[in-house]
């Protein structure tokens, strides 16, 4: 039989380089159409290995996950990866956001972190993690990003670009940043009021308000520690709770030194030597002059953008969640996850050599006025008469957008 003309046409396409077999015209004229077969099936395969050789493909391959959402405050993971799976350990990873090639949130190169280059707003707050539960690491190919206590403003298209001797390849991964309202799920708005257990290191004024003891010479010296520290009451089990505190005085200004938050613990201890940790039952944010810090292990430091007057404390038991807003300026300031277990009480400390109280911020029961008379004239606390904060939404491209005003508040 004879045969018309047999167009085989090869194209490779890897990053810059292109390669394209030209038409190739063949006539052939067989009594078997089974020896055709055989003759063609073998011509196309050398052809196949002989393009396959001579282009000089990568031997990477970069996937990542085409977009990730993450609240305000939270933690999250860039999802990214190397298939067919490879030990990573040795490559170069550049994260970048889209046009900020040579000012990356984070390179890892020569099996280790470089920060000469790295973007100052991501120091601290960036490393690898996992993308799944199931993953191994940088030894598996893991090359995913780990960001700690996301804002409104790391909202951006990211770009995780691996380097090996044999090539390079990238993948994108488009972060959305939402922020949420401080009491939209919360059961009810609590009028916690501190333990009664006296503490010779604190000053109390009707359960509620909070300072040092400026007279007392303290064994721990400057440092601020569990010393000066207090529960609040009722404790928790189950649900979602909420209360504020004030940090502002007319005559003292703005307060600087302070912990909120939450503990598990029954008593806490007065030992100067004692620390608080997650693991010991104890989550709160601190604050000192010139940062903001969660107590995690390892601690998280947040930059002090501006100093709130009024912190709103949100707990969900159930689903582990611990934030804290900024009420006034109607933000998330931050948040940490865990599993409470047990009774988990509010916590609170005045801090140091700050004459500036802390007052928990009560809502006035029914038919009567909260302006109960003051017995310390420099505690005093302005009342929060503000909305709660609005939920916004941070693209990748920088834009916000609002939600439905519904003005909730917690009754």
């Amino acid at each position: 039989m004879q045969l018309n003309s047999h167009t085989v046409l090869r194209h490779m396409d890897k990053h810059t380089a292109t390669y394209s077999e030209r038409e190739t015209h063949m006539r052939f004229t067989f009594a078997d159409g089974g020896a055709l077969q055989t003759v063609l099936t073998c011509l196309v395969s050398a052809l196949c290995a002989s393009l396959c050789a001579a282009a000089p493909v990568s031997q990477l391959g970069v996937f990542a996950q085409p977009s990730v959402s993450v609240h305000n405050g939270h933690t999250t993971t860039l999802p990214c990866w190397l298939s067919p799976s490879q030990n990573a350990e040795g490559l170069e990873v550049r994260w970048y956001r889209e046009g900020h090639y040579d000012s990356p949130v984070m390179l890892y190169r020569g099996k280790k972190f470089e920060s000469a280059s790295q973007s100052a707003s991501y120091v601290g707050r960036v490393s690898f993690g996992p993308k799944d539960a199931a993953s191994t690491g940088l030894v598996a190919g893991d090359v995913s990003l780990m960001l700690i206590n996301a804002t409104l403003e790391d909202a951006a298209d990211y770009i995780c670009y691996v380097t090996s001797e044999r090539g390079y390849d990238s993948g994108s991964v488009k972060l959305t940043v939402t922020g949420k309202k401080a009491k939209e799920e919360v059961d009810a708005e609590e009028n916690v009021t501190l333990d009664q257990k006296e503490n010779e290191y604190l000053k109390i004024i009707e359960n509620r308000k909070l300072r040092d003891d400026g007279d007392k010479i303290f064994p721990d010296g400057q440092n601020v520690t569990c010393l000066t520290a207090i529960k609040g009451t009722p404790g928790f089990t189950s649900g979602q709770h909420y209360w504020e505190v004030s940090l502002v005085n007319k005559a003292t200004g703005l307060k600087q030194s302070w912990w909120l938050g939450a503990t598990s613990a029954s008593v806490i201890p007065q030992d100067k030597d004692f620390i608080p940790t997650p693991s010991n039952g104890y989550w709160f944010l601190s604050s000192r002059a010139d940062h903001f810090q969660f107590n995690t292990e390892p601690n998280v430091v947040l930059p002090v953008y501006s100093r709130p007057e009024i912190v709103g404390v949100y707990l969900n038991y159930d689903s582990g969640e611990l934030s804290f807003y900024d009420v006034q300026k109607q933000s998330l300031i931050g948040s940490l996850t865990t599993t409470f277990t047990g009774e988990v009480f509010p916590l609170f400390n005045p801090g140091k050599n700050d004459k500036t109280p802390m007052e928990i911020i009560h809502k006035p029961v029914q038919g009567q006025s909260d302006n109960a008379e003051n017995e310390d004239p420099t505690i005093s606390a302005g009342k929060n008469d503000t909305a709660p904060p609005e939920e916004v939404h941070m693209t990748g491209q920088g834009q916000s957008s609002d939600t439905e005003n519904r003005n909730s508040t917690a009754q």
